[in-house]
Parts: structure tokens; C-alpha cells; sequence
């Protein structure tokens, strides 16, 4: 039972970004790489008035908003004063086309999709993996780690399915999966273990170890991907988040170089382009190590 609720709580948690998110993305078209950030706030806030003064719970969970709100709005404040478009630094990963589509704006400070996947085929290569069955979703995230992994992996997919994203059981892709016996089953896209394709996995008797990116670690997910292997930033300090310590790298590159041009745009992003951080696509130059999931908790592996 405590689990049940545990799960209601985080499913009412994600439903209130996600809705907060469309009115932004979905309503309006605008890109929005922020709402992690003020969503992060309002539950520090909470979460530290709570343990630390004993205050009311639902005056925390005011009290968190209000910080929220007065934290955009500030931040609001001084973004109105500027117009056209400047750059952001993305603390997760995103494809390679994104920098050459913002016009040399936009700046990845994990590594690009395409990377991501042809470093698990490589390492299933590696590894003497010879069948794979390739599990994915119909969106462009998919298919840009599917596109890659094509590209790299040298042995063969006995089997490919694109999910739709109204698939509700996914029992007869699983069992489509089993009658491909494949030795080794890569998945990119999150959206199969939330719909419990590990469980649904081992129950039709696929033995076949699973692979995945780097999601797999989030704590709302480990849960559901048992023994799953998955990529990850190399230099991320151990016990460390990959969110958390992107995020943190992030501002540490960006801080740095506001302070180096005093705050000239054009030179900080001169600044970050010959910082040697950042390859011809923006992206970060970062190796990736493997991963796997053991007992709920984050194991590298060799």
C-alpha cells in the first residue's frame, strides 16, 4: 500500500509539470528549458521548511510557491530587458541538430543523442553481442537514437518496433520480442519501463539483458528497470545525479563566462565556442561509462 501511494504521489507530482509545461510548449509553441529549474525551487523550499522549522504542511507547500513565483519573477524582470535571441546551455542530452537550428545558440553540456546510442552499440559490440531487438517509441527522440544505433551497431536487429504512444499493453510487442531470440534488448526511450516492459520481459521468460540511456538512473524510474544497463556521464562524481551535477556544470561554464566578458553576450558566446568544452556541434566533448541498476541503486560497471 505504501508503494501504491508512493507511485499516486509521484503520477500527481509529473501530471502538474507536465500540464504547467503544455500551457508553455503546447499552447503558446514556445521552448521552454527552465521548468525543471522552478519546479526544483518550489519543492526545496517546501521540503527544507518542513524538516527544518516544523512548519505546517500546507503552509510549506504556499510558502514553496510563493518563493517560485517571486524567483520568476525576478528572473522575468531582468529577461524583458533584452530582446532577439541569445543561448542557453542544455544540461541534458539533446540531438546535434539543435545547435546548427538555433543559429549556434544552443549548447549541450552532456553529450547528443546520437552519441548516447552509438556508445551502447559500440559497447554491445563490444561485448559480443550479436542480436538485438530494438525497442522504441514513434517520436523524434526515438528516432534519433534508433537512426544512430543502426548506424554503429555491428551485428544484427532481429527486431524493431515503434511503439505508438496511446499503447496501452505492450504483451504482444513483448511477445513479438521473445520470438526474435534475441540475446540483448536495447531500449532509449523511457516511456517502455513505464509501461513495465522489464516486468512484462521476464514474465513471457526473456532472459536477454537490457539496455538503455542514461533516464534509466532518475529515481522515479529505478524502480522499474531491474539489472538494466544504461550510459552515463564519466565525470559525474559518484552519488551524484546526472541531472543534478549537469545542471551544476552548467552553471559553473556559464557563470565563468559572464564573469570573464562582464556580461557581453556575443563575447560569452565567443567565449564558450573557443573554451575547447564544446565540439563543432556544440556539444560537450565527455566520455561515457556503463551503468546498471542492482537492488534499486546505481552500479558502474566495466
Amino acid at each position: 500500500m505504501d508503494y501504491l501511494i508512493h507511485l499516486l504521489i509521484l503520477i500527481g507530482i509529473y501530471g502538474i509539470l507536465g500540464l504547467s509545461l503544455n500551457l508553455v510548449v503546447g499552447y503558446t509553441g514556445l521552448l521552454s528549458v527552465t521548468h525543471a529549474a522552478f519546479y526544483g525551487l518550489g519543492a526545496y523550499a517546501t521540503g527544507i521548511l518542513l524538516t527544518t522549522t516544523g512548519m505546517n504542511f500546507f503552509l510549506s507547500l504556499l510558502v514553496g510557491a510563493l518563493v517560485t513565483a517571486a524567483a520568476s519573477f525576478l528572473i522575468g524582470a531582468v529577461l524583458s530587458k533584452f530582446a532577439g535571441d541569445y543561448f542557453a546551455l542544455v544540461p541534458s542530452a539533446a540531438s546535434k541538430t539543435l545547435y546548427e537550428a538555433s543559429g549556434g545558440n544552443l549548447y549541450n553540456v552532456q553529450y547528443s543523442l546520437e552519441d548516447e546510442s552509438k556508445f551502447i552499440a559500440e559497447e554491445l559490440t563490444r561485448r559480443g553481442y550479436k542480436r538485438v531487438a530494438l525497442v522504441s517509441y514513434q517520436n523524434a527522440f526515438s528516432k534519433t537514437h534508433v537512426d544512430s544505433f543502426r548506424a554503429h551497431f555491428k551485428g544484427d536487429i532481429v527486431y524493431h518496433v515503434a511503439i505508438g504512444a496511446d499503447t496501452g499493453d505492450i504483451s504482444t510487442e513483448v511477445a513479438k520480442i521473445k520470438a526474435s531470440r534475441p540475446d540483448v534488448i536495447y531500449s532509449p526511450d523511457i516511456s517502455f519501463f513505464f509501461a513495465g516492459g522489464v516486468a512484462k520481459l521476464r514474465q513471457f521468460g526473456v532472459v536477454a539483458p537490457v539496455f538503455s540511456t542514461y533516464v534509466a538512473e532518475l529515481p522515479v524510474v529505478r524502480t522499474l528497470v531491474p539489472d538494466v544497463f544504461y550510459s552515463f556521464p564519466k565525470d559525474i562524481a559518484e552519488g551524484e545525479g546526472a541531472v543534478f551535477g549537469l545542471s551544476e556544470q552548467a552553471a559553473e561554464i556559464l557563470s565563468s563566462a559572464v564573469d570573464e566578458c562582464k556580461a557581453d553576450t556575443i563575447c560569452v558566446q565567443s567565449s564558450l565556442s573557443k573554451s575547447g568544452l564544446f565540439d563543432e556541434n556544440g556539444v560537450a566533448k565527455r566520455e561515457m561509462i556503463l551503468k546498471q541498476v542492482k537492488n534499486g541503486q546505481p552500479v558502474a560497471v566495466n
